[in-house]
């Protein structure tokens, strides 16, 4: 299961993934086409093809959702997130634009996240506010 034991084909590990996107995605398709290429189907190291395959999944998936990135996909919370855009937003013609807008813009929210962790502090305080809005109902 380690990369590199099969010493003819695969000589190192994975492709190291980066902070550029586009090269975080060559690289992933570059993992892609070694497993697809592999005259053993990858039944010579299993393993090494899992790692292959989950690396390169998980470099090009991003939240799409900003609360979840913010607050852990297992934080109890998200729960009332939910809810209150369920039982809530959902029943009105602005509610729903605004959950739409909020799915659209998420994306390049959580990116800005990654990238400044001032922000992120300071939509996790917005985020407890809300929430504490939305217990108190």
């Amino acid at each position: 299961n380690q990369p590199g034991s099969c010493a003819r084909c695969h000589k190192g590990g994975t492709v190291p993934f980066l902070d550029d996107a586009d090269a975080t995605l060559e690289n992933a398709y570059t993992n892609y086409k070694l497993i697809l290429n592999d005259r053993s189907w990858g039944i010579h190291n299993p393993g090494y093809v899992i790692k292959l395959l989950k690396d390169s999944i998980s470099s090009i998936e991003t939240p799409s959702c900003s609360a979840t990135y913010l607050l852990g996909k297992n934080d109890k919370r998200l729960n009332t997130l939910r809810h209150f855009r369920d039982d809530v937003l959902s029943t009105s013609p602005k509610g729903r634009e605004i959950i739409k807008l909020y799915y659209l813009w998420s994306p390049f929210i959580v990116k800005a996240m990654e990238d400044n962790e001032m922000l992120k502090e300071q939509l996790k305080e917005i985020v407890d506010k809300i929430l504490e809005v939305i217990d108190s109902r």
